[in-house]
């Protein structure tokens, strides 16, 4: 193996810890979020998609000329409706969508 070689994979390595230390941090302030939320009984549910809910603070940007037009949007993606097909062998009937309120 050549220097050039061995300086590469070491490049390689310590790239690939960088973003494992980066990913742990994301996953540790997302687990210090949701414990914050259990612990106050704050339930996080957006109906009509996040993308669509933060547009309305770029109205221009997001070809908006006013919130009223935002929010007939918004309206429509929020009364859309949702189907999930459930499993009676399933824990709470289906997999995938659950809901349960935790009461401390």
């Amino acid at each position: 193996m050549t220097a050039a070689e061995r300086n590469q994979q070491i490049h390689a390595i310590r790239f690939a810890i960088h973003h494992k230390k980066r990913k742990l941090n994301a996953l540790e302030l997302k687990l210090i979020s949701l414990t914050n939320d259990i612990n106050t009984n704050h339930v996080r549910i957006c109906f009509g998609s996040k993308s669509l809910y933060n547009k309305q603070f770029n109205l221009e940007e997001n070809r908006y000329t006013s919130h009223e037009e935002w929010r007939s949007d918004w309206k429509q993606a929020w009364s859309s409706q949702s189907f999930c097909l459930g499993s009676k062998d399933e824990n709470g009937g289906n997999q995938s969508c659950t809901y349960s309120l935790i009461t401390i």
